[in-house]
């Protein structure tokens, strides 16, 4: 639809039908939302085409037009009787479409209409939180969004306070905070919360921001009991690493594996991040409940030469240890790591080299 109303005025004298659908299941009035085209809108609505028709997704004109933000189109719908609480396959209206793009002058037309506005579950905050769109947050909340609601989102539930967290908003962060939200709140089906995922994503001013705020370092999600310390030392967060430490984050805690955030940090090859937790007193003997495997023996595995350099240094130089060494050094060999092995086969058992390897 190019938007060429005389064009379109004459192909409907001659008879044209507006009701045809294309093979999405779109109107010619859908086309014409989509490009903004206001005046061809119109004809269209005045040679009957049905203002709430949805396409092959669900999806009818408002909604289309919220999506893209179009603001003169959008309220031409409203004027037409668009159903402002239909929704597509996903379950979404208009108002979560234009939260989730951040078109806050939509979405200040739609809650206009604020008597058929659904406020199912914070959706429209969630979408407008995940996306980082501040101004769209603060208008929800101001029009009396529930700061605490959970959306669902597969078979969990979350808050607009996490979904924020995890993708690093750290301005929407604050605001959502500033309104109440609550700090510590889980998801529903893993237990993860804000902090949990922000640290995750290594979103340094969240965290600090989160831990500012009160919230708990220690909260372990369900499935595998990991704390953020966990998943900040497992994928390298090195700055939000030490911001938990500096909040008391237990160094030693367990996963449901029985490792240690330094088993993460070794079998990643996070060489800054095994120094720190090093520092801090994490405890490089320990082994897993899951095959009885110590932090030097995952670097070796997986070919860290400079992280096995490190725990080799750190660690004693007593009968067990040497036994373990001897277990990672054939780990080593097995996987292929020739250069780990040959580190090792110097260091040796005990601090006396292997000379017959």
């Amino acid at each position: 639809m190019n938007g060429n109303e005389e064009v379109v005025r004459l192909l409907l004298n001659a008879g044209a039908d507006s009701k045809v659908k294309d093979n999405n299941g779109n109107l010619a009035l859908h086309d014409a939302v989509l490009s903004g085209q206001e005046a061809v809108v119109r004809l269209l609505l005045e040679n009957g085409a049905d203002v709430n028709m949805g396409n092959n997704v669900g999806q009818t004109a408002l909604q289309l037009a919220a999506k893209n933000g179009h603001e003169a189109v959008a309220r031409l719908l409203l004027e037409k009787g668009a159903d402002t609480n239909a929704t597509d396959s996903s379950r979404h209206t208009a108002l979560h479409s234009a939260a989730k793009n951040g078109h806050e002058v939509v979405v200040r037309l739609l809650l206009e209409k604020e008597s058929s506005v659904r406020w199912d579950e914070g959706t429209a905050l969630y979408c407008a939180a995940k996306n980082g769109h501040e101004a769209v947050v603060r208008l929800l909340l101001e029009k009396g969004a529930d700061v605490n609601a959970r959306k669902m989102c597969m078979w969990n539930k979350v808050t607009a306070l996490y979904s924020a967290a995890e993708n690093g908003h750290e301005a929407v962060v604050r605001l959502l905070l500033k309104k109440g939200a609550d700090v510590n709140a889980w998801n529903k089906a893993t237990e993860k919360t804000a902090l949990y995922s922000a640290a995750e994503n290594g979103h340094e001013a969240v965290v600090r921001l989160l831990l500012k705020k009160g919230a708990d370092v220690e909260v372990k999600d369900f499935w595998e009991e990991k704390t953020a310390l966990y998943k900040a030392a497992e994928n390298g967060h090195e700055a939000v690493l030490r911001l938990l430490l500096e909040k008391g984050a237990d160094v030693q805690a367990k996963d449901r594996q029985g490792r240690t955030a330094l088993h993460w940090a070794a079998e990643n090859g996070h060489e800054a991040v095994l120094r720190l937790l090093l520092e801090k007193g994490a405890d490089v003997q320990v082994k897993d409940s899951w095959e009885g495997r110590t932090a030097l023996y995952r670097a070796a595995e997986n070919g860290h030469e400079a992280v096995v350099q490190i725990l080799l240094e750190s660690g004693p130089d007593d009968y067990a240890a040497a036994r373990d060494r001897l277990i990672a050094l054939y780990r080593a060999a097995e996987k292929g790591h020739d250069a780990v092995v040959q580190l090792m086969k110097i260091v040796g058992v005990c601090g006396l080299p292997f000379y017959s390897m």
